[in-house]
């Protein structure tokens, strides 16, 4: 390995070191806004119960989408609406408020510009703390994963790139709210909507 090789890998390791202590401290921060959440409740000041969101008004599985409005986010939705309750946000305060009082299977992130990659990461810690069963499903653009990307990665998000493949996604949405289907089912219900569909509902 030649000298520059060298240093590349070594800047390589450096930046990723970097990137993996503030995902710590991004969770720690997270563990402190739910720890004040807790006593704020204890004290009356608010009122903070972990429910499924939307699970009364329907039988679809809620899901999360943080991002800048896009193109992008309207073709989510739009393929994504068949399936779940959609609860769409654009701040991240909104976007880990929910969390707070809102058990889900999945959160979207859009880690493009003009979208903040830590305002992204702080959603991320926040429901990796609140709920730990959560998935998260990232999309960015770019031919090599960002290194906030490659971050929360290694911390179980499933990262895909953009644009977006709709059976890959129907197919682990899907896998990932499974359960919630399953603990959510009305009694008596079947679950048949799945196999009702066809490739062609999938444009």
């Amino acid at each position: 390995m030649d000298l520059d090789s060298k240093k590349s890998e070594l800047l390589k390791r450096i930046s990723q070191n970097k990137q993996n202590k503030q995902m710590e401290v991004r969770s720690l921060a997270a563990r402190d806004r739910l720890f004040e959440k807790e006593k704020a409740k204890e004290r009356g000041d608010v009122c903070f119960e972990l429910v499924d969101a939307n699970a009364v008004k329907t039988n679809k599985p809620p899901i999360a989408i943080f991002g800048v409005k896009s193109h992008f986010t309207t073709v989510l939705k739009d393929t994504l609406q068949q399936y779940c309750e959609i609860n769409e946000f654009t701040e991240a305060d909104a976007a880990t408020d929910f969390l707070f009082s809102n058990q889900i299977p999945i959160a979207f992130i859009d880690m493009d510009a003009p979208n903040d990659p830590k305002s992204a990461q702080d959603f991320f810690s926040t429901g990796k703390t609140i709920n730990p069963n959560m998935r998260y499903i990232i999309y960015h653009k770019e031919d090599k994963a960002p290194e906030a990307v490659e971050a929360m990665s290694k911390q179980g998000a499933t990262v895909f790139r953009k644009p977006i493949d709709r059976l890959e996604l129907i197919e682990r949405v899907k896998e990932f709210t499974a359960k919630w289907r399953e603990d959510n089912a009305a009694p008596g219900s079947e679950e048949n909507s799945d196999e009702k569909e066809s490739p062609d509902n999938v444009y």
